[in-house]
């Protein structure tokens, strides 16, 4: 598998939602085993803008990847969600870097969602493209447009988390449909070829 966490980075009401988010990233990490052979992870941070924090091919353990992920910093700003899926497209899930037969996820997490045409249209450009769209959405301010977000992810494949207790059962409901979208004979087949 091939995913990116989609990282709300935009402004937060405290330091605290920021270090719940990068817990709630850093822990869906934690159910994969990340390596060149298995899963690669990356993160693309977004604010305005998007930047691509961690690349696929950065680390090949896990060991490595959940550090890099809680050290991530806020950028402040807006929340354009859509600013993050055109950078999935065109610099992170290229046919350059991505892995033949790979399963696709793009996994964003965020507190912050509002709708337009065009981030609906460019999800399902991605999901077009096989991409599996999961998310998780924090909704206790009231800033988050959850039919949006059904818009949005592949097969209803989204979590809202109400406060921070919830947090971790998110990220495991996350990994479970991620996991969910690779067929269970995956790699004994790819080894067998």
């Amino acid at each position: 598998m091939e995913i990116a966490a989609l990282v709300d980075a935009g402004t937060k009401t405290s330091s605290g939602d920021w270090d719940v988010i990068l817990s709630v990233v850093s822990a869906g990490a934690g159910h994969f085993m990340i390596s060149p052979n298995c899963v690669r992870w990356a993160v693309v941070s977004y604010a305005d803008t998007a930047t691509q924090s961690i690349t696929l091919t950065a680390h090949s353990s896990l060991t490595t990847l959940q550090p890099a992920i809680r050290a991530l910093p806020l950028i402040n700003g807006g929340s354009n969600l859509l600013s993050a899926l055109q950078l999935l497209r065109s610099q992170v899930f290229t046919n350059s870097i991505i892995r033949t037969r790979a399963t696709l996820v793009a996994w964003f997490v965020t507190d912050d969602l509002a709708c337009s045409s065009q981030l609906v249209a460019e999800a399902n450009n991605l999901k077009t493209l096989g991409v599996v769209i999961v998310g998780v959405v924090f909704t206790s301010r009231n800033t988050v447009d959850v039919n949006c977000v059904r818009e949005i992810v592949t097969a209803n494949m989204y979590y809202e988390v109400s406060d921070s207790f919830q947090a971790s059962d998110a990220a495991i409901q996350a990994e479970e449909a991620a996991r969910g979208v690779c067929p269970p004979n995956y790699w004994s087949k790819s080894s067998a070829t």
